[in-house]
């Protein structure tokens, strides 16, 4: 059985990057149901990507 929800359309910020982030989200969203994560794993992710600032260096991973 599958669960479908009616989630509110997803407003896209107004960035040149954030129809990219929504792609990449809505993939990661896919294969997150396919391996029977959470809806509130599933929306952790979600939020995650979508606030995503390429320009906040501090949060960028530091390979050392």
């Amino acid at each position: 059985m599958s669960e479908q929800t009616n989630h509110p359309k997803y407003e896209l910020p107004d960035d040149p990057h954030a129809a990219c982030r929504y792609k990449s989200a809505m993939k990661h969203v896919e294969y997150a149901k396919a391996a029977g994560k959470s809806s509130e794993e599933i929306h952790a992710m979600f939020k995650k990507i979508m606030s995503y600032d390429l320009h906040d260096i501090e949060s960028l991973p530091q390979d050392e």
